[in-house]
């Protein structure tokens, strides 16, 4: 096929010199060895089956559902009818994050929620998220956001502008004007 491909270019370009030509036949040679590679990239590629992945979305749903609940390895695995070993594997696989990992990252993501709209402590919050420990909330909290929880608190909550962040400016805009 590439020598076809060239013959072609040759055909059509029979007054340039060599040396354009042999440019052109190494362009085209570059272009069906990118091509090939891409298609070998894609064919290495691991597909999963749909009745798979339905279990493990299923899986990653009922995590995520009772992310804040004590929820094991192995009662996400029997869920999705695996082994936890199995489970763990292909979750990583088809997620990019280990269950442990996106149950970590939901509970983090509420924890920032909380700090930033509610008036409660930091060790309720820790136990409200499902963390038995302040000490290993705080340490998790600090080494995936850079600062402790009472310092992101400080940073990124706005006490008593809270109705202004549900309420959309153009609102307060219509309200300035009117009233």
């Amino acid at each position: 096929r590439i020598v076809s491909v060239g013959r072609t270019i040759l055909d059509h370009f029979r007054g340039f010199d060599s040396s354009f030509l042999f440019k052109a036949s190494a362009v085209v040679a570059n272009v069906h060895n990118a091509r090939d590679e891409a298609h070998n990239v894609l064919m290495s590629r691991r597909l999963i089956a749909y009745e798979t992945f339905r279990a493990l979305r299923q899986a990653r749903e009922f995590i995520a559902e009772n992310a804040l609940e004590p929820v094991s390895l192995a009662d996400a695995a029997r869920f999705a009818g695996y082994s936890p070993f199995h489970f763990q594997r292909r979750f990583i696989e088809v997620f990019g994050e280990s269950p442990q990992e996106m149950r970590t990252r939901i509970r983090l993501e509420e924890a920032k929620r909380l700090l930033r709209v509610s008036q409660l402590s930091v060790t309720e919050i820790c136990y409200e998220i499902g963390y038995g420990s302040l000490g290993s909330f705080s340490s998790m909290f600090t080494d995936r956001t850079g600062c402790a929880p009472s310092e992101f608190r400080r940073k990124f909550a706005f006490p008593g502008l809270w109705s202004r962040r549900v309420i959309p400016g153009c609102f307060f805009t219509i309200t300035a004007l009117t009233g």
